[in-house]
């Protein structure tokens, strides 16, 4: 039996009762033996590589929701009624223009052809110095027989030396239908035009559907110009209008549809022409 002159020895609490020299923590009971922290391993910061940086004006389309395409009245063809190059400014909503567009096609081409003829298309920023896109139309002929065949198709390069997208002309017999495919020829939008291209006194309208063939997105408009304008030259005004976020491939290949729809149907100054039915 202990002697209770003996000395009791407390201990405090939450020290352990080892000789390991742990470290007291108090308030708590230390159960485990402490280890040593695992050396840090180096971590891996993963980046994006940043888009392409797009030149200037093709720039400025990639951010937009809609622009307005002008044909230029060229003094030489109204005058000698020989057909000439057509020139277009493409615009902001609020008018400033930001990209010129001028056709580079042979005159033999232009005479015998017309509308039908094969084009070859350049868009410049800065006032002509910079080609930022090019559209190449081959020549098709644009007879009924052969419509399974012949039919439309612009190929799209935005910039210029990279294939954007392609416009093709779909089978209808009734109203103008097209698609816009990408580079690889996936199908992304469609257009569908109205029975009669021609108005008088009003804007023609060319619907812009999503992937899913049904859902208006946007639209083409060919503006009415004026009865001076309209009877006595070629120049006509458009509007394309889409969504802001929509691919900008896909912006360059509307503007490229816009400018196929002047040749196909608004390119002679005829009013027999503009008052066809469909595409023939």
């Amino acid at each position: 039996m202990a002697s209770t002159d003996d000395p009791i020895q407390l201990q405090p609490i939450g020290q352990h009762a080892s000789e390991n020299g742990a470290e007291q923590i108090p308030g708590a009971v230390i159960t485990e033996q402490p280890t040593a922290a695992p050396p840090l391993q180096p971590t891996t910061v993963v980046t994006h590589e940043p888009p392409p940086q797009l030149p200037k004006g093709l720039d400025y389309l990639s951010k937009t929701d809609g622009v307005l395409i002008a044909q230029q009245v060229e003094l030489r063809e109204v005058m000698s009624g020989m057909e000439g190059n057509n020139y277009y400014e493409i615009k902001s909503k609020n008018g400033t223009t930001f990209l010129n567009v001028a056709e580079n096609t042979p005159y033999c081409k232009r005479f015998w052809c017309g509308s039908q003829r094969g084009f070859s298309i350049r868009v410049f920023s800065d006032y002509h110095k910079t080609k930022v896109m090019h559209f190449q139309r081959p020549l098709r002929c644009d007879c009924i027989c052969c419509i399974s065949n012949c039919r439309q198709e612009v190929t799209v390069w935005a910039p210029a030396d990279t294939v954007a997208g392609y416009v093709k002309e779909r089978c209808s017999f009734w109203v103008p239908k097209y698609k816009i495919c990408d580079a690889n020829g996936k199908d992304q939008l469609f257009i569908d035009g109205p029975w009669c291209t021609w108005g008088c006194c009003r804007s023609v309208e060319f619907k812009v559907l999503a992937a899913d063939g049904r859902t208006q997105i946007g639209k083409i408009s060919k503006t009415w110009a004026g009865l001076s304008q309209e009877f006595s030259t070629d120049a006509d005004n458009y509007g394309v209008s889409y969504p802001i976020d929509l691919d900008w491939k896909m912006k360059t290949c509307l503007v490229a549809t816009a400018i196929l729809i002047d040749f196909m149907f608004y390119e002679d100054d005829s009013c027999t022409q503009k008052n066809r039915t469909g595409p023939f």
